[in-house]
């Protein structure tokens, strides 16, 4: 309102019904993309060390690793993941049998774009170690994912709130998305998470996240850094509603 010097909000929503480009803007400001490679590092070190090396052992032999990153961004957490995915089934003699499928969700269409070409500044070596940066990356004047990381993940536009869940997953990480919902609709997206994992998949929410109120669904793995595991057995009274029909992808 202030750029366009208008001083009502009705004169503004009168604005914005005239010019389909104003809505856009308005939308991208409300969006918050702020996001890394390993934020909270020891969170990404008790996924690896306490929790990945379990579910990798647990994979029957030419099995695959199903994943869901909603609410990616431009993707540094959801190319995380893949990296420790990938390093985890370096250290596992089944390496070879097993299989890795990332979707990964964003509502912001740029934002996609941008986790699609999986190249950023040099300054991510602030948060990438050495090692992980000659392994993964490609260095230039930035950094791009390797094709063997990028091939792992697949990157498509999607509204959490209004568009069908994935389901059959063995990890859904949710990290910092949560927050930014009011209570009400937390409630109801939980228990579609549950659904949408396997019996012992993985939800790998931020530290500021919790399963609160849904203890019935999720146990803790480790409650510091916010990974828990889906139950098996649950009341048969958990109410879930589906946005729409839910996508089994293959």
């Amino acid at each position: 309102m202030g750029v366009h010097h208008i001083d009502s909000i009705n004169e503004y929503v009168r604005y914005l019904k005239k010019n389909e480009q104003e809505i856009m803007l308005l939308f991208k400001d409300l969006l918050i993309g702020v996001t890394n490679f390993f934020r909270d590092r020891k969170a990404w070190e008790s996924l690896k060390q306490e929790i990945m090396s379990k579910l990798l052992s647990d994979k029957e032999r030419r099995s695959m690793i199903r994943v869901w990153a909603p609410g990616c961004s431009t993707g540094e957490e959801t190319y995380s993941l893949a990296i420790v995915l990938k390093e985890c089934l370096h250290a596992t003699k089944q390496k070879s049998n097993i299989t890795v499928q990332i979707f990964a969700t964003d509502i912001d269409s740029d934002a996609i774009d941008v986790a699609r070409r999986g190249t950023y500044p040099a300054n991510i070596a602030l948060d990438v170690s050495s090692d992980r940066l000659t392994r993964f990356f490609k260095e230039d004047d930035k950094y791009r994912v390797k094709k063997e990381i990028r091939d792992l993940t697949i990157f498509a536009p999607q509204n959490i709130i209004m568009d069908p869940p994935f389901t059959k997953l063995d990890i859904l990480c949710c990290r910092n998305l949560l927050i930014y919902f009011t209570p009400e609709l937390q409630k109801k997206l939980l228990p579609i998470f549950y659904y949408s994992l396997n019996p012992g998949g993985l939800l790998f929410l931020g530290p500021s996240e919790s399963v609160s109120g849904f203890e019935d669904l999720f146990k803790a793995a480790d409650s510091k850094w916010r990974i828990y595991s889906r139950k098996t057995e649950v009341d048969a009274g958990v109410r879930i509603e589906f946005p729409y029909p839910i996508l089994n992808s293959q």
